[in-house]
This record gives C-alpha cells, sequence and structure tokens, in this order.
C-alpha cells in the first residue's frame, strides 16, 4: 500500500521539477531575445561598413588605373606620352 508520505513527496518533486523547467525556458527565451534584437542591428551595420569598404575599394582601384594610364610611357606612336 501507498504511503500518504510518499505521495507528498512525488507530488512535491514533480512539482519542483516543473518549476526549474519552466525557470530554466524562461532564461532560455530571454537569452535568445537579448542576443537577437543585437544581430539584427549588427547585420545592418555589417552591411553599411561593407558599403562603405567596397566604395573605397573602387576609388582606390580608379586612382592606381589613372596613375597607370598617366605615367604610361608606351602608347600609340601619334600620341606623345602625358
Amino acid at each position: 500500500m501507498i504511503n500518504i508520505e510518499s505521495l507528498v513527496i512525488a507530488a512535491l518533486g514533480i512539482g519542483l521539477g516543473l518549476l526549474l523547467a519552466a525557470v530554466a525556458c524562461a532564461i532560455v527565451l530571454r537569452s535568445r531575445r537579448s542576443t537577437a534584437a543585437p544581430l539584427e542591428g549588427a547585420a545592418i551595420t555589417i552591411d553599411l561598413i561593407a558599403d562603405r569598404v567596397r566604395a573605397s575599394g573602387k576609388l582606390v582601384g580608379l586612382e592606381v588605373c589613372a596613375k597607370e594610364i598617366a605615367t604610361a610611357t608606351k602608347g600609340w606612336k601619334w600620341l606623345p606620352p602625358l
């Protein structure tokens, strides 16, 4: 036969287990929410940085091409070097 004390201990164990599981779920959900918000902003920041770096790279590439054109010694025979 089952004791009342055993039932009370089992009920308290199940209740405590459910309470701990609920607290663990709340902590996990809260940590996911707190890390999700900065990542969305970080994605926008990364895109902006990539656009700036791309624009700077294009500018440097154009400067190098212009320098190569300006300092070129070979060319058409009828066009004097600059």
